[in-house]
C-alpha cells in the first residue's frame, strides 16, 4: 500500500494508529487521511490521486510519475517515466536546486521538470 501512495504523486506522511489517538491535532493538518491496515482492499496509485483532489488535499503532479516527497521548505522528486512534468509549488516561491545551487525558473505556481527515469532532483521552497 505504501508503494500505491508512492507513486500518487501525492505528498504524504505516514502515522501510527496510537500516534493519531494520542495526538488528533496531526490529522486536522491535513485535507485527506488514508487509513488502513493489512485487511484493508488493495487501493491503486489514479483513485488515490483522484481521491486526494477531490478532498481539496494539495496534490502537485498525475500519479505514476514522480515520487514526490516534501515538506513546506523542501521537494525531493524521484522519477520513475521519464519526461518533462508542471509540479506544482504548494505556494508561490522561489525554488532552488539543491545539486546545483541555481534558482529554478518558475510560471506562478508551476515549475516545470524535465527528468530521466531514476533521476532524483532536490529543492529549497523559499518563502
Amino acid at each position: 500500500m505504501v508503494l500505491q501512495i508512492a507513486l500518487s504523486g501525492v505528498p504524504f506522511d505516514s502515522y501510527l494508529k496510537s500516534d493519531l489517538e494520542r495526538h488528533p491535532e496531526i490529522a486536522a493538518r491535513y485535507a485527506y487521511l488514508l487509513c488502513y491496515d493489512r485487511n484493508t482492499p488493495f487501493m491503486d496509485a489514479r483513485r488515490i490521486n483522484a481521491e486526494a483532489r477531490a478532498a481539496g488535499a494539495y496534490v502537485p503532479l498525475p500519479p505514476g510519475v514522480l515520487q514526490v516527497d516534501m515538506n513546506g521548505d523542501f521537494v525531493s522528486l524521484h522519477c520513475l517515466v521519464p519526461g518533462r512534468y508542471d509540479f506544482l509549488l504548494p505556494r508561490e516561491c522561489e525554488v532552488v536546486n539543491m545539486k546545483s545551487g541555481e534558482m529554478e525558473r518558475t510560471d506562478g505556481m508551476v515549475l516545470p521538470v524535465e527528468m530521466t527515469a531514476g533521476e532524483t532532483c532536490w529543492f529549497r521552497l523559499l518563502k
